[in-house]
C-alpha cells in the first residue's frame, strides 16, 4: 500500500514539474516591461495566460493597477470579463488576485461601489467576488479590521 501511495504522489510531483512554466529572467523582464499595458480585458487575459506564472512582486503592483484601472474605468466592459472567465476560470482568479492594496483607495472604493451598484444581473457573483476584494484591500489600506 506505501509503495502504491508514493507511485501516486511521485506521478502528482512530475506531471506538476512537467506543466510547470520555466521562468527565465528574460520571460521575468518581458513581463515586467508588459505589465499594467492593458487596453481591453483580453489583453489582460492574454498577460494572464502567457506571463501568469512569471509575475515578480514589482510586476504585480503595475498587474494590479492595470487589472483595477479597466474595472474602475471601463465598467461597461464587465461582460466581456465575465465571457472570458467562463471560458477559463482561472482567470477568474487572476482578476480577484489583482485587486489589492497597492492600488489608490479611490479606484477601490470606485470599483466597490460599482459592483454593488451597476452589477449586470448575470454577474451578481463575479460582481460579489470584486466587491469583497476591494472592500478587503481598502482595509488593508487603511488597517481597518
Amino acid at each position: 500500500m506505501k509503495k502504491i501511495i508514493l507511485l501516486f504522489i511521485s506521478i502528482f510531483f512530475i506531471s506538476t514539474t512537467l506543466h510547470a512554466k520555466e521562468c527565465t529572467q528574460s520571460i521575468l523582464d518581458e513581463a515586467d516591461k508588459n505589465a499594467g499595458d492593458f487596453k481591453s480585458w483580453e489583453n489582460v487575459y492574454e498577460y494572464s495566460k502567457k506571463y501568469g506564472e512569471c509575475i515578480g512582486s514589482d510586476t504585480q503592483e503595475s498587474v494590479s493597477e492595470g487589472v483595477v484601472r479597466i474595472l474602475a474605468d471601463n465598467w461597461e466592459q464587465l461582460h466581456t470579463l465575465k465571457m472570458l472567465i467562463n471560458k477559463d476560470k482561472k482567470f477568474e482568479r487572476f482578476i480577484i488576485d489583482n485587486i489589492s492594496s497597492t492600488v489608490l483607495e479611490d479606484d477601490l472604493l470606485k470599483i466597490y461601489d460599482l459592483a454593488k451598484k451597476q452589477c449586470p444581473s448575470d454577474s451578481s457573483r463575479l460582481c460579489k467576488r470584486i466587491s469583497n476584494k476591494a472592500i478587503k484591500a481598502y482595509k488593508e489600506i487603511n488597517g481597518i479590521n
